[in-house]
């Protein structure tokens, strides 16, 4: 007797579809895999190489007027830019270099000796010797010893031959990628699909002009701080002045918590130089903060990006404990990025979607202010 073959059910074909395509599901998932552990491994050369995409943004943001107002090429505005960048260098090396150069040497000699009266003042306290015995315990896991010179002067070595080869890096990259930006732009928007290159192109643009307006302001606050912080401590009678300006404002490109790092070195010099000194740098150093976040954001801001202030902080932290002081850099304007693509990619696109009704047709305003006022009337909850 010949048996009737049963029709598939429901479960049995999804059941089979599944089988099909779990392969494909485990070979993009292992994929994706790959490509992050590759990316955390060399995470600091894309650090770097966005790093150097800031330095070309810079370099093409100061070409331009040349281009625009004195009707030179793209090459030789950038060239005259590189070329009056180097002179300035050159001219700040010559005229402050000598005195500069010695004051960072006797703040790296005189940091750790200011370091040790701290902690020689503070041992006098008995509710100070728990963490004085703690730290200690930190150095001598740490292994720092005075028994040999060599690894440390190795390291030393070492760390400059770093800092060198990083810093050459990001100068020539962004060298490369200022002298033919198009090349570039170009060779992301192949990587999109053709109905959507020019949304991209768009986003491209928005997000190049969101790293120039964060740069000014950032430069802008460098300037500032410095100015005010070197003024400061030199009425105050710190010693190093210079040096800790210069320090202060470098740091200022970190925002929020640069302040706070460059006061550090500050109140250990005061502190060592005269104890009394040390109200008045952090008296200075809090107008500082409030003269950034009172009076120069809210200036700088009209024509730059601005960025939630926890924002901003969560990705610093973020990034500070991923990647280090190198994460720390680039933390903000990544963050701004990212905005921008939230804003570009989902925000206008829920917008578009409520200037459009059921069937595709565009919504008049009375319908527009209908459909607005009916969402917050459903958001508020009804009272018993």
């Amino acid at each position: 007797m010949n048996q009737q073959n049963e029709p598939e059910t429901p479960n049995t074909s999804q059941g089979a579809m599944y089988l099909t395509h779990l392969p494909r599901t485990i070979t993009l998932v292992g994929f994706f895999i790959v490509l992050a552990l590759i990316f955390w491994h060399t995470s600091a050369v894309w650090l770097l190489a966005f790093v150097a995409v800031l330095v070309a943004v810079l370099l093409r943001s100061l070409a331009q007027p040349l281009e625009k107002h004195m009707s030179m090429s793209s090459g030789g505005a950038l060239a005259m830019v590189i070329i009056v960048l180097v002179g300035l260098l050159g001219l700040a090396g010559y005229f402050f270099a000598p005195q500069l150069g010695e004051q960072i040497g006797e703040l790296f000699m005189q940091v750790p000796e200011a370091v040790r009266d701290v902690r020689d003042n503070l041992d006098q306290y008995r509710w100070a010797q728990p963490i004085l015995e703690r730290f200690s315990m930190e150095s001598m896991e740490n292994g720092e010893s005075n028994v040999s010179i060599i690894p440390r002067v190795t390291g030393t070595f070492t760390t400059l031959l770093d800092i060198l080869t990083n810093t050459l890096f990001v100068i020539f990259v962004g060298i490369f990628l200022a002298a033919n930006p198009k090349l570039y732009r170009r060779g992301v928007l192949k990587i999109i699909p053709p109905e959507h290159r020019k949304r991209g192109e768009d986003i491209l643009k928005d997000i190049i002009d969101t790293l120039r307006n964060w740069l000014l302001g950032r430069f802008v606050s460098m300037i500032v701080i410095g100015i005010v912080s070197t003024i400061g401590l030199l009425i105050i009678g710190v010693p190093l002045a210079l040096s800790l300006g210069l320090l202060t404002g470098l740091l200022e490109f970190i925002p929020v918590i640069g302040p706070f790092l460059a006061a550090a070195p500050a109140l250990l010099l005061a502190f060592s130089n005269d104890p009394g000194q040390v109200v008045w740098v952090i008296v200075l150093y809090i107008v500082i903060e409030q003269l950034e976040g009172n009076l120069l954001v809210p200036l700088v801001q009209k024509r730059t990006v601005s960025l939630p202030p926890a924002i901003t902080l969560i990705a610093i932290f973020a990034f500070g404990l991923l990647f280090g002081f190198l994460g720390l850099l680039v933390a903000t304007p990544v963050a701004a990025i990212l905005m921008v693509l939230v804003r570009q990619l989902y925000v206008q696109d829920q917008q578009e979607k409520s200037d459009y009704d059921q069937q595709g047709n565009v919504k008049t305003p009375q319908q527009s202010k209908q459909s607005k006022r009916s969402q917050a009337n459903a958001s508020v909850p009804a009272s018993d």
